[in-house]
């Protein structure tokens, strides 16, 4: 497992999801494999009474979910945490 750059994770986002295949509500898409570690998007309705969507983010680690917060408009909003949060991740399970 290796640590990304903001502009490695950007290329990543850029890449390796196909935002046209997301569909509202429909679960979690996993992507970009390294290891033991992957990154999950999902495409969700931001509330019950609104038409607005938003993508959130996950990890998953040996099998645990690790649950990015916020909630994002566009997928490049969330390239710092998502950086952030895998190289954290990395460190924290790199060697097991």
């Amino acid at each position: 497992m290796s640590k990304l750059t903001e502009t490695e994770m950007e290329e990543i986002l850029k890449t390796e999801i196909s935002l046209e295949l997301l569909e509202v509500d429909a679960g979690i898409y996993e992507f970009h494999f390294d290891g033991k570690m992957s990154i999950g998007i999902s495409y969700e309705q931001a509330g019950l009474e609104t038409d607005h969507t938003v993508y959130t983010f996950n990890l998953f680690v040996n099998s645990e979910y690790i649950n990015i917060s916020g909630y994002y408009d566009s997928i490049y909003d969330a390239v710092k945490i998502l950086t952030d949060e895998w190289n954290m991740a990395v460190d924290e399970y790199g060697d097991d």
